[in-house]
């Protein structure tokens, strides 16, 4: 899934981010260095998967994925309780902007959430992190 589509919608319909929304890059950066805004999502694409052939070899069907980073602050309490509470408002805002949304119309079918592969061990005294991983329908003829 394209980033330039997931963006924007998360720009316009996740007021807790502040337009704080960014792609790869700055996630590359953000897991370096403790010196960005938070609350931060960060849009990256995860691989396609690729079904057998539907009607003929040149229109297969296939999910395209793509994976929502969730940096919340971890500076509130020792136990990560506020961080917690913080990651869960930053999770509903996501899910309501994107499950059953349909990016650019008859192409895709809606998008649903897979799961969230958030990981303890990537928390900092910083920043808490989670990761939500979402995947959207469709034939060869969107790419």
């Amino acid at each position: 899934m394209r980033p330039s589509l997931i963006i924007p919608r998360l720009r316009s319909q996740c007021a807790i981010f502040s337009n704080r929304v960014a792609g790869a890059a700055s996630l590359k950066h953000a897991l370096m260095q403790d010196d960005f805004s938070v609350p931060h999502a960060f849009v990256v694409r995860a691989p396609m998967e690729v079904g057998q052939p539907m009607l003929s070899d040149l229109d297969q069907g296939i999910n395209l994925g793509f994976a929502v980073a969730i940096a919340v602050s971890n500076t509130a309490d020792d136990r990560g309780q506020d961080a917690s509470e913080a990651l869960a408002d930053c999770i509903a805002e996501i899910a309501a902007a994107l499950i059953g949304w349909t990016p650019n119309g008859a192409l895709f079918a809606p998008i649903l959430l897979v799961g969230e592969t958030g990981d303890y061990t990537d928390w900092t005294r910083a920043r808490a992190w989670t990761q939500l991983d979402f995947t959207a329908s469709s034939t060869t003829a969107a790419l």
